[in-house]
């Protein structure tokens, strides 16, 4: 297994081995031994570069019995209740210890009701995620996938829907997270994963609150780490709340304790609570740097490769501690991630993103104070010669040259693009990258050919494209800016002069083709 990290000090060399030994120890699993993350260890297979069959798992849950309500309401299995079979990696159940010391008090009382809350969402997100790609392999392994995914759609939703009556702040957060985390459970219940969001956004933004705030004993009242980025991460990804998701994030950030790690209330760090806040913070804030939580993490994994915070979750856990550190190793603009697009967001005739999602990650920028200091690389462009083109075949076509534009600048590595209006659009590299203008210009080279094969050699549409460079908290200020001197350029540079595969001024480094 191949690690990134070069080991070149003591710490890089423990998230090393601790991103190796992890490999090692998942590859080594059969997955239908484990009959709840039988799913999760074939992803990380895949995910390792392995051939993955999904036959056997999906002909399994085949034969399985299903009923409306209970546990059987799924074809795979949801809960720790009545007790599993051995598990080589997973503790017997008398060793299950809450990783939070403040849930021992109720443990004894209430294991089951504790067990499905961490459980339940988890399975239900980390299947559907799974049979969303078995889908897609074609053949019996996509009908199966495909039967299953239509069969629990309207289950899912039930239990979804039950995580926004914020009964328990922990589980419900947590459950917004599991959903929110997986774009492809995110599609299929969205207005679910926005309906837990919007709940937790009201009640902190009512009271005045930094932070989640537990709701039952023996967290009641307390500001949560885990929830507060649980929500957090759960805003970023659905595009909505930037300057709370800010204000939460601020808030995390100071309570990373002196071991790196963190932890909920008056406890010590753990590694549940640290997976939560360091994903949120690795992949927001470019000013918080991750290496104490990876030492952190790196010191807790066993000596056979594994991460634990309770017992059952024992595979997820540790790959997903595996993926963290792998992602956290990379420089910030290699693991940023892009809010989702919300789909009000979007622009019906390209599928872009529309600008208020461009407002909506300045009014973010402007919250995280990292983000707000990175360096960030903007292109406004514009297409000259499309309004002859739309003149000369209609408006159906016009919106297809626009469709056709749109998606192969979406499909760029990394970049961020929007539609500003018109046959306008901006270009946004991720924050603290760089090469924004080259990647722009390898672009330019290659649409003329692509335009001419789907519209004939008279379409005559190239990009006019000026390149910025600014930071998070000037976006909006450079857009406008932008959009004033490519006005500018059009004069300067009538359609019917421009080259097939137009111009790029290049205002972060050396102008191009002026």
């Amino acid at each position: 297994m191949a690690v990134r990290m070069e080991a070149t000090g003591g710490v890089e060399r423990s998230v090393a081995m601790a991103i190796a030994n992890a490999a090692e120890a998942l590859a080594g699993v059969e997955p239908l031994a484990d009959p709840l993350f039988a799913a999760t260890i074939l992803t990380a297979r895949a995910e390792f570069g392995s051939s993955v069959d999904p036959l056997p798992l999906l002909r399994l849950w085949s034969r399985s019995a299903r009923s409306q309500v209970g546990r059987t309401r799924y074809r795979w299995t949801i809960s720790t209740w009545p007790p599993l079979g051995s598990v080589a990696h997973v503790p017997d159940r008398q060793d299950w210890i809450p990783w939070r010391p403040g849930d021992a008090a109720v443990i004894d009382q209430f294991r089951p009701a504790f067990e499905e809350r961490l459980i339940t969402p988890l399975v239900i997100a980390e299947v559907i995620d799974w049979l969303g790609n078995a889908a897609a392999d074609g053949g019996e392994a996509s009908e199966l996938a495909s039967q299953f995914l239509s069969e629990c759609r309207p289950t899912a939703r039930r239990d979804a829907a039950a995580y926004a009556q914020e009964g328990h702040a922990w589980g419900d957060t947590w459950a917004l997270h599991c959903l929110a985390s997986r774009p492809s459970v995110l599609r299929l219940l969205h207005p679910f994963a926005l309906a837990i969001a919007e709940a937790y956004a009201d009640t902190t933004l009512q009271a005045g609150r930094e932070a989640v705030h537990g709701t039952r004993f023996p967290f009641a009242g307390i500001p949560l780490v885990s929830a507060s980025a649980h929500l957090a991460s759960g805003l970023r990804e659905l595009g909505i709340h930037p300057k709370l998701t800010g204000t939460l994030s601020s808030w995390i950030e100071g309570q990373q304790q002196p071991d790196g790690g963190f932890g909920d209330g008056d406890g010590p760090s753990d590694v549940m609570t640290t997976l939560a806040a360091s994903q949120l913070l690795a992949g927001l804030d470019p000013g918080w740097g991750p290496s104490a939580a990876m030492a952190f993490l790196a010191s807790r994994q066993t000596s056979d490769g594994w991460w634990r915070a309770y017992g059952p979750e024992t595979a997820w856990i540790t790959l997903a501690a595996y993926r963290f550190l792998e992602r956290a190793s990379r420089p910030f603009a290699d693991r940023f991630e892009w809010p989702e697009v919300a789909v009000t967001s979007r622009d019906r005739r390209t599928g872009l993103p529309r600008y208020d999602y461009y407002a909506d990650l300045a009014r973010l920028c402007q919250e995280v104070a990292g983000l707000g200091r990175a360096p960030i690389e903007v292109a406004f462009i514009d297409l000259a010669g499309f309004g002859a083109f739309n003149n000369r075949h209609g408006m159906a076509m016009g919106d297809a040259v626009l469709r056709e534009f749109a998606q192969a600048l979406a499909a760029m590595p990394g970049l961020m693009a929007i539609r500003d209006g018109g046959d306008e659009f901006l270009a946004l590299g991720a924050p603290s990258g760089s090469g924004l203008a080259a990647q722009l210009d390898r672009f330019r080279r290659e649409w003329p050919s692509r335009l001419r094969a789907r519209f004939g050699d008279d379409a005559g549409v190239s990009p006019r494209i000026l390149v910025a460079a600014t930071t998070g908290a000037e976006l909006v200020a450079t857009r406008d800016d932008l959009g004033r001197r490519i006005a500018a350029l059009k004069l300067a540079d009538p359609p019917e002069g421009l080259p097939a595969e137009g111009v790029l001024v290049d205002e972060t480094g050396p102008t191009r083709d002026p």
